[in-house]
């Protein structure tokens, strides 16, 4: 959620140093995946470190559904493979918060909204605290739900979480599916003046602006995330709902391009 330049380097010294000491400890294998996905944008590399954690602890929870989540599901688009995984962990430790949250998020990607809800619902119900249980739920019913019952689900949420970014996104979304793009613009024309003076991470404020009929500002905002290295876009570009809308655009593939990836892992997205 932060500017990327101001935590880069520490984030990758961070990693780096806590290797460097133990490089026996799962979450230091872990950090350096995450590193490689989010700040790195390197695939293999961060694949890699996935498998060096759990080759460290093939049990530990954590690093499976991490990696279940941020390479097989974000990166990879290995949904199957993904699901099997996080209901494993679920299956161990039913009372899993992050395990749930994560699998309704890796749900949505897949399309499997119905089965998202769900599983947001009960990640909320095990504790009603967690923002990212909340998003899980919000992630789906926005994106793939009934669009009219985000639109009443949202608002209520807004003041808790300080009028989350994320939770913003998902109500422009769901006032474009609702077909009530005047609120949908409102919506967007705030994150935006947010952005003029304090750091909105900009892939979602171009996602927000292609829900609310702004294509132009979308693919700006979407080539300055590129730009900064937004560390959101290793979770968000491939096949997150979020931006499901804004691949279809001709501008995207030009837009995301200084990333370097592989076109073809785009492919049926």
């Amino acid at each position: 959620m932060s500017p990327p330049d101001r935590i880069r380097s520490r984030t990758e010294w961070a990693a780096a140093a806590a290797l460097e000491y133990d490089a026996t400890l799962v979450a230091a294998h872990t950090a350096s995946a995450l590193v490689a996905t989010c700040i790195l944008f390197d695939h293999d590399a961060a694949s890699a470190a996935w498998n060096r954690a759990l080759a460290v602890d093939p049990s530990d929870p954590e690093a499976r559904v991490m990696r279940a989540a941020f390479d097989l599901c974000y990166t990879r688009g290995l949904f199957d493979e993904s699901h099997a995984e996080m209901r494993a962990v679920i299956e161990r430790d039913p009372l899993s918060v992050v395990a749930h949250a994560q699998y309704s998020v890796a749900l949505s990607f897949a399309d499997k909204f119905e089965e998202a809800i769900d599983v947001g619902v009960r990640a909320r119900a095990l504790d009603p605290n967690s923002f990212f249980a909340v998003w899980a739920h919000v992630n789906a019913v926005a994106y793939g739900g009934d669009p009219v019952e985000a639109t009443e689900l949202i608002p209520p949420l807004l003041p808790r979480y300080g009028r989350h970014p994320w939770l913003m996104m998902g109500l422009t979304a769901a006032y474009d599916r609702a077909g009530k793009l005047d609120q949908a613009e409102a919506v967007f024309l705030e994150l935006l003046a947010r952005s003029k003076n304090e750091y909105v991470q900009p892939a979602v404020v171009a996602s927000t602006a292609e829900h609310a009929g702004h294509r132009a500002e979308a693919l700006k905002f979407l080539r300055r995330a590129v730009e900064i290295r937004d560390p959101v876009l290793g979770a968000f570009v491939i096949h997150s709902p979020p931006m499901a809308k804004l691949r279809q655009e001709r501008g995207f593939s030009e837009a995301i391009k200084d990333l370097g990836w592989d076109p073809s892992i785009f492919a049926g997205r």
